[in-house]
């Protein structure tokens, strides 16, 4: 028998933001749901406060031919939302959801995007004394993604216990002063948020190749493989990096690139989405090209990736292929080591004395 996870002894304060992060399938999301109560322990005991809202299961309980009122009245009660406090907060709700136009309507009309920014809108809404967020800001486009973010560090004003499971690392930093890295289950390493996501990131990042692969099944939709045309990349040289999507159908595709420094921090995000540029794709085999300038400095950084289908994530690879940038140097720099910071700019000076 394979346990979920196993051995695990953690405290986390009260009024503590806490980070939980690893691999895809290293139980972050079981320890979760064992720390809301969603899932009892088959060994071992969890002491927790009564009070605790789950942002897990964003929407469970709706109902899709009743109307968005109805389905937020329900899922409020179930969450442990009053009446009064409902009553109080419904117009909120639906504002922060961006709802107001259609929450009348059966939610069958909704797109998945909609549903989810409502389950979460519900959710963030609860008073409670500790809140679990798992991969919540995966939620929406860029704009309620931030409108999530604010919201989060609003409820850490309030003295709220925040435990986040993401793979986001430099959400996990942002957030949270202490973290666990979870490995098949068990704990690798616990404590200061930045020591943990540098062993982790360090040892997540694949160091020696140059073309990652991976195996996506028929009926479903991921990335197959990733890889430079030109490896290592040359300063002020335009890097190309070439990604395979396995589809199960035609479908639009939004995909999303990070360069990560070594400690996880983000330093270029690029998406389809910001140049509304729709990417069609067919069923079977995809090839994307993401031709850009990094303008990185000589150095070994990480690259992340994400896809989403109809605002649900598909896949999430998190520093799964490594990029190198070496000299010659341009633009009258010697020196590598004299650079302060990851961006390498061309810049000129202009005396005018």
């Amino acid at each position: 028998m394979r346990w979920a996870v196993k051995e695990i002894d953690l405290t986390i304060q009260e009024g503590e933001s806490y980070g939980i992060v690893g691999r895809n399938g290293a139980g972050k999301s079981t320890l979760l749901k064992l720390i809301g109560g969603i899932t009892a322990p088959s060994t071992g005991k969890i002491i927790r406060p009564e009070s605790i809202a789950s942002l897990i299961e964003l929407g469970a309980g709706f109902h899709s031919d009743v109307s968005g009122m109805e389905n937020m009245r329900f899922n409020a009660s179930l969450l442990g939302m009053s009446k009064a406090d409902f009553t109080r907060l419904r117009e909120e709700i639906i504002a922060f959801a961006g709802l107001e136009e259609v929450i009348y309507k059966p939610l069958r009309t909704y797109s998945s995007g909609m549903i989810m920014r409502l389950g979460f809108s519900i959710a963030a809404h609860v008073e409670t004394d500790v809140v679990l967020l798992d991969e919540v800001l995966a939620v929406g486009d860029s704009f309620f993604q931030q409108k999530c973010s604010e919201r989060i560090v609003q409820m850490q004003g309030k003295g709220r216990t925040i435990v986040v499971v993401s793979h986001q690392a430099e959400l996990v930093r942002k957030l949270c002063g202490k973290s666990v890295w979870i490995e098949n289950g068990m704990v690798r390493m616990d404590g200061n948020t930045m020591e943990v996501l540098k062993a982790y990131l360090g040892l997540n990042t694949s160091e020696n190749k140059e073309v990652v692969a991976w195996q996506c099944l028929e009926n479903s939709t991921g990335f197959t493989r990733a890889y430079w045309d030109i490896f290592p990349i040359q300063t002020f040289q335009k890097a190309t990096l070439i990604l395979h999507v396995w589809s199960d159908k035609v479908q639009e595709l939004d995909l999303g690139v990070n360069i990560n420094d070594s400690e996880g921090r983000c330093l270029l995000h690029m998406s389809n989405r910001f140049l509304h540029q729709p990417l069609i794709a067919q069923t079977g085999d995809n090839k994307v090209e993401f031709v850009f300038d990094p303008h990185l400095a000589p150095g070994r950084y990480s690259v992340s990736l994400f896809l989403r289908t109809d605002h649900a994530i598909r896949d999430w690879r998190q520093n799964c292929i490594p990029m190198e940038i070496q000299g010659p140097m341009q633009g009258g720099y010697e020196n590598p080591k004299e650079l302060q910071g990851p961006i390498l700019s061309e810049f000129s000076i202009i005396n005018s004395a």
